[in-house]
């Protein structure tokens, strides 16, 4: 806690500021593991996806957009499970 001064009229009156509180204390671990279960299944699901898009039809240009763009979901969902912890 710190303290601060407010002036009001001709009075300084100290203030006590609480300190923000941290995200663990806001949102639950569960509720973080399972949106971190859900981002891991629709990765896997893009990358399925895009690999049976690629093998239908290679030469279309998406220029292989769900494989390489799904690498930062899979990485976000992995540290959300190591939050978790």
């Amino acid at each position: 806690m710190s303290r601060q001064h407010v002036y009001q009229g001709s009075n300084v009156v100290p203030t006590i500021q609480q300190r923000e509180q941290s995200i663990k204390h806001i949102v639950p671990n569960m509720f973080i593991g399972i949106l971190g279960f859900i981002q891991l299944v629709l990765c896997i699901i893009i990358m399925i996806l895009e690999i049976i898009n690629i093998r239908i039809d290679p030469g279309r240009g998406t220029i292989y957009a769900g494989l390489w763009c799904s690498i930062s979901f899979l990485i976000t969902s992995l540290a959300m499970f190591l939050y978790c912890e």
